[in-house]
């Protein structure tokens, strides 16, 4: 309370300030949109877990609208909301999160603001089942080349996440009957092992596991070196020049300088010089590093020269192979009437007839000149040709068969 008083010309001021009990006294604001005080708290949570295993975070704190929790892993980041508990609120991670392993951090958010933080580490699950993807390439080497191959490890757990940094693998290596065991570590989600080279052609057999998990089995195979030079033979009944037996032409076993035995199926060509300015050719393939071909005896007299070779790699002896005629001579005549011409008999090197289908080749000279080829073939010894059917006057005839040439005019 102001008093004012004027007196003797003078003005004087009383201040009269009344106080109710003696204090002042205040109270809050009746503000309903002010937050109350609330406290987060976090119960123990455990830093490492195993994947599949049940991952739960407890926090001390009320259910509050605008509240969840994000977390934040290698494949991206989630949100998940509480479920309330009788100490407060809980987040569980789904199957698909807690199956992943790696780092993993969270934050609890309420209203945009981070009010907890922290993280934890999700480990493979190694004790139910571990599977061993493994490659092994290439899976054929070549005998005492640089070439080897290598067999690649990706191990990892049931739920397919990569076992850790410095994981313990052994390899199992049998061959040709030996077996060694080695040993190597998980380098950057993958175990490798080089499989040296070889000099000795056969099968590799190899393995990888973790403790009482193994791979499948695989293996690679040491083919041959390129092949060396090698031998020929000649194997036959006679070596007349009958144009009916067959002669065999058979190599050596073929081997690499490793004497290794080459692979079968392997083509081996065999080249004929005739001596008539002709090659003649015939292929075989190889087993057990032999290639055996056949060839029909000439059907004249000749000298041959046969080798062998193996295209870019290996090549043969040449044998020196000659042919005598087997017939010397036989007799052609005109038929009584004049229709036939008669070939025969034709007597081989023994003195008997020749077989049956032996052809006989006659060049036919008409009178105007023109000529013209047929074949026959013998039977019993003799070979005939039906004069009547010939188109025209013929003058004269040229026969000729296993290498012996005759003429007959008319």
């Amino acid at each position: 309370m102001l008093m004012w008083v004027i007196r003797n010309n003078s003005a004087v001021l009383i201040l009269g300030v009344y106080l109710l009990m003696g204090v002042f006294a205040c109270t809050p604001a009746n503000n309903s949109d002010q937050a109350s005080e609330v406290f987060f708290g976090l119960n123990h949570l455990k830093k490492n877990f195993v994947a599949g295993e049940t991952i739960k975070l407890l926090f001390e704190t009320p259910a509050l609208s605008e509240m969840g929790l994000q977390i934040d892993n290698g494949y991206g980041t989630y949100f998940l909301t509480p479920e309330m508990t009788d100490a407060g609120i809980s987040f569980t991670l789904p199957a698909p999160l807690s199956t992943i392993s790696g780092h993993c951090s969270w934050q609890l958010i309420h209203k945009g603001n981070v009010r907890l933080q922290g993280q934890f580490y999700i480990h493979p699950e190694t004790e139910s089942k571990i599977n061993m993807e493994s490659y092994l390439g290439p899976r054929n080497i070549i005998a005492g080349t640089d070439q080897g191959s290598m067999l690649v490890s990706i191990p990892s757990d049931v739920y397919d996440n990569p076992l850790g940094q410095g994981t313990v693998l052994h390899f199992n290596e049998r061959y040709r009957g030996q077996n060694q065991n080695f040993r190597d570590t998980v380098q950057y989600l993958v175990s490798w092992r080089y499989i040296d080279k070889k000099e000795i052609a056969g099968r590799i057999f190899i393995r990888s596991s973790i403790g009482r998990h193994p791979s499948g089995e695989m293996y690679a195979d040491i083919k041959p070196a390129v092949a060396e030079d090698f031998s020929i033979a000649l194997f036959r009944n006679h070596e007349y020049a009958d144009g009916n037996q067959q002669m065999i032409l058979r190599t050596a076993q073929i081997k690499d300088r490793f004497n290794n035995v080459i692979n079968d199926g392997t083509l081996v060509t065999f080249g004929i010089e005739t001596g008539l300015g002709e090659l003649l050719f015939t292929n075989a393939t190889t087993v057990n590093g032999i290639a055996e071909a056949k060839i029909i005896h000439p059907a004249a007299e000749a000298s041959w020269n046969i080798s062998a070779f193996i295209t870019g790699e290996a090549s043969s002896n040449t044998l020196q192979v000659s042919f005598e005629a087997s017939v010397k001579d036989y007799d052609i005549s005109f038929s009584t009437d004049g229709q036939q011409l008669i070939i025969g008999p034709i007597i081989g090197f023994m003195g008997q007839l020749v077989p049956d289908f032996t052809d006989v080749s006659i060049t036919i000279t008409y009178e105007d000149g023109r000529k013209e080829l047929k074949t026959v073939w013998t039977g019993n010894g003799f070979a005939n040709l039906d004069l009547g059917g010939l188109r025209g006057q013929t003058s004269a005839f040229r026969i000729e068969t296993l290498g012996v040439l005759k003429t007959l005019t008319r």
